[in-house]
């Protein structure tokens, strides 16, 4: 299959979490470098597509989705880094899990010098890569193109941050598999929205029912649609039944 830069984007996911959810491929970059810092973990890569090398940084999500789900807090707080308009909020503990990394983001940009960019990263890793992307585009001008992917990530901030995120990296795409459960969180009553382009990408009709239900799930939706490899099952079904050259954003595009 045609390497593109979504399927690069969610194999690199997969890879994030060393052969939990779905087969790794070691073949997927020329050049890794791994970091672990304060429990924030993923790695950065760089691979050529189209004849254009990119770096690709990307996040590890979060191994026990319950686990964060049932501990995520609704507080906002305001994005230190775009002070100048104090409307603009994200959610609190995404926040600092982005701060105790971003220092290393910055000096391994710099250091590595590729200016075409892509952030990408499930569940948490969604929203850091949401964070890193604007910060990015914020404190290095220099950067050609910023692209993030995120794969079953939750609402990040409130919609100045969505309005203000999007005018700033518009090639943001958002993909959400099913009733994938943690795409509904936290809860757009307390004033949160998403952030890019959604992408769904539906199940086979002839998947099986799930055999296990949680409270959550029957409320929300799937925790099982939220298994990475599920989304890579979805890309591939996409990318085989419509031209590569389709505009990738032509099937739904959403802030809410």
């Amino acid at each position: 299959m045609k390497r593109t830069m979504e399927r690069v984007a969610i194999q690199a996911c997969i890879n994030s979490y060393g052969g939990m959810f779905g087969a790794t491929d070691a073949s997927l970059f020329d050049q890794v470098e791994h970091f672990d810092i304060n429990d924030v973990q993923g790695f950065f890569g760089t691979t050529e597509i189209d004849g254009k090398r990119k770096l690709y940084i990307v996040f590890r999500g979060s191994v026990d989705v319950q686990d964060w789900v049932d501990d995520v807090s609704f507080y906002k707080k305001q994005v230190p880094y775009w002070g100048m308009n104090s409307k603009m909020k994200v959610h609190r503990g995404f926040l600092s899990q982005y701060i105790k990394i971003r220092d290393f983001i910055h000096a391994r940009v710099s250091r590595i010098r590729i200016n075409d960019c892509v952030m990408t990263g499930h569940s948490l890793g969604g929203a850091l890569a949401v964070l890193c992307a604007a910060d990015l585009r914020y404190l290095h001008p220099e950067l050609q193109s910023i692209t993030c992917y995120t794969f079953g990530a939750p609402r990040i901030g409130n919609k100045h941050f969505a309005d203000a995120y999007m005018n700033s990296v518009p090639e943001t795409y958002r993909y959400v598999y099913g009733d994938d459960v943690v795409t509904q969180l936290p809860f757009a009553a307390f004033g949160f929205v998403h952030v890019g382009k959604l992408i769904k990408l539906y199940r086979p009709q002839q998947r099986p029912m799930h055999v296990f239900l949680s409270p959550l799930s029957l409320l929300l939706g799937s925790e099982m649609d939220h298994l990475p490899y599920h989304y890579l099952k979805g890309i591939e079904r996409r990318l085989s039944e419509k031209p590569v050259d389709t505009p990738i954003n032509e099937v739904e595009s959403s802030l809410a």
